[in-house]
């Protein structure tokens, strides 16, 4: 019995200390030791810092200005290329062009006749929709006694929110009636204008302002960011009811940018075929007028907005990582060369004190 005693008191300390080792491991594994193993190291590196206030002083405004450059060029390149447009699915728009009738012919490129864009719209299989836009200027005027002003306006067909996918912060957007040459002039403020001219103020929906002498309702003000095509433009109204039925009409006249929203499963290329077929149907139905282009090209909306700043963009960010990479040899050649340092009077102190002893 004694001896039965004494093997279950052996086991039951042997049961014991494993869990006190299994507690000690535990509490080295998820307490707060690497905390103090961090601050350490950081007191060690302050003080180690503060003994070469020279070399320190150089090491961190090299290394500030590498880093500096490369993060200040990086927010623009995100800003500008990274970041997605504010649209509704915007991978799926694109700016689409007439082409000219050779591959190295780019006249009519950027531009597009309204009888172009109207066939486009009418017999394309590749877009849920394609609207058009043009800039141009007029004066606005109206009847709370504020002086008259020249603004950046743009022409819309009637679905050019709903191709971008963006939604009016006040009031409604044009409607089909609306973009007709029969229709009541109506109008779009920016959110910069309305703010600016008209005090923020909501009542100014569905009351009259002047356009060229023209009166137009007041139907909606578009949110703050929103300033498509043109950064400066301030406000928007229909195409079929300002131009002409020639111009709408005419596939010479070149001298509206096109947008279209892919399908979705449709790629861009599939997207230019399907234009190119009818572009060189229309060409070949009106061989007796100049500039009509028998093809069609596309390319993101995004490129277009941002136009030729890409590359040099992209080319100023690599420059810049260079220079980080360069900052950071630099600061490694002087850690290099102050630990060989610090090892040659090592070295040397031993002879020192011998020479001295004998």
């Amino acid at each position: 019995m004694v001896f039965l005693k004494k093997i279950l008191d052996m086991r039951r300390s042997a049961r014991l200390g494993i869990l006190l080792l299994i507690r000690e491991q535990t509490r080295a594994v998820w307490s707060w030791n690497w905390l103090e193993t961090v601050a350490r190291n950081l007191r060690f590196s302050l003080r180690a810092l503060r003994r070469t206030p020279g070399f320190t002083a150089i090491a961190v405004v090299v290394m500030a200005l590498g880093i500096g450059a490369n993060v200040a060029l990086f927010t623009v390149v995100r800003g500008v290329l990274l970041k997605p447009l504010p649209f509704d699915d915007p991978d799926r728009l694109m700016m689409i062009n007439e082409a000219g009738n050779h591959e190295n012919d780019t006249a009519g490129f950027d531009l597009v006749s309204g009888g172009m864009y109207a066939e486009w719209k009418k017999e394309n299989r590749s877009y849920s929709s394609i609207a058009l836009t043009q800039s141009i200027r007029v004066g606005l005027s109206g009847s709370r006694g504020q002086l008259p002003e020249k603004v950046k306006s743009a022409l819309f067909s009637w679905d050019m929110l709903h191709t971008l996918g963006v939604q009016h912060a006040l009031g409604r957007d044009f409607t089909q009636a609306d973009d007709s040459p029969s229709a009541n002039g109506t109008v779009l403020l920016s959110w910069g204008l309305w703010k600016r001219r008209f005090g923020g103020d909501p009542a100014i929906l569905n009351q009259t302002i002047n356009l060229d002498a023209q009166p137009y309702t007041v139907i909606g003000v578009m949110p703050a960011w929103f300033d498509f095509p043109d950064p400066s433009t301030q406000l928007w109204t229909p195409v079929y009811y300002e131009k002409p039925e020639d111009t709408m009409t005419s596939f010479s006249n070149h001298i509206f940018s096109v947008v279209g929203r892919l399908k979705p499963g449709v790629s861009a290329a599939q997207g230019v075929a399907d234009l190119s077929i009818i572009s060189h149907r229309i060409h070949n139905a009106h061989l007796n007028l100049p500039f009509v282009f028998q093809s069609a090209r596309s390319r993101p909306l995004l490129d277009h907005i941002v136009g030729n700043i890409k590359k040099p963009l992209y080319v100023l960010l690599e420059a810049t990582c260079c220079l980080l990479l360069i900052a950071c040899l630099n600061v490694a050649n002087l850690l290099v060369a102050r630990g060989r340092r610090g090892a040659g009077s090592w070295s040397f102190a031993p002879h020192r004190v011998a020479d001295g002893c004998a």
